[in-house]
This record gives C-alpha cells, sequence and structure tokens, in this order.
C-alpha cells in the first residue's frame, strides 16, 4: 500500500529525499518529515512547501514513492555570533538538511 511505503520512507535513518509522482504526471520532493502528513485512514497525503502552503492527495492518485538519490543538500546555519574589539565574527555551521 502507498501509504506504508510512505510512512516507511518518512521513518527510514537516515532521512532521504522522497519524490511523490502522481497519476498525471506531477512530481514532488519532499525534503523533510515535517513537510509530509498522512491521514489517519491512510486515504489522504498532505504536502506542506516553504511557505506553509500546502496540497492534499487522495493516495489512489500516487502511482510512484521512492527516496531520492544524491547527496542532499548542504545547509547553512548562523549559529554564533560574537563582538571581538568591535569586529564582528560569525560562525557557521554546516549539516547535511
Amino acid at each position: 500500500m502507498i501509504a506504508d511505503e510512505i510512512k516507511d520512507l518518512m521513518q527510514a535513518q537516515p532521512f532521504r529525499r522522497i519524490r511523490i509522482v502522481l497519476s498525471d504526471k506531477q512530481s514532488f520532493v519532499v525534503a523533510h518529515t515535517d513537510y509530509l502528513m498522512i491521514s489517519p485512514g491512510r486515504k489522504t497525503v498532505v504536502l506542506y512547501d516553504e511557505t506553509g502552503h500546502f496540497r492534499v492527495i487522495n493516495v489512489p492518485q500516487i502511482r510512484l514513492v521512492e527516496p531520492v538519490r544524491g547527496p542532499m543538500p548542504l545547509v547553512f546555519c548562523i549559529c554564533d555570533f560574537k563582538l571581538f574589539a568591535g569586529r564582528r565574527s560569525v560562525s557557521l555551521q554546516l549539516w547535511k538538511g
């Protein structure tokens, strides 16, 4: 069942982005589990984008669910900001998101 496949991919460690392809050939890539929700009855999936907009998809519309191959994009985070003798110092941390 497609909903079970999605749930398994969401729980995979380490998480890999998930590609969801619909019967009309539309394709979506889910970059994080926060952007994906499966209804309790497993009949619908909700996909969110980075701006908070969402799309409700009926599970029968989904034709393919697969992990996206390749490395995760690097995400930059400013995690420390200090002043030294009037100069600014910024520390950056890199991690795979």
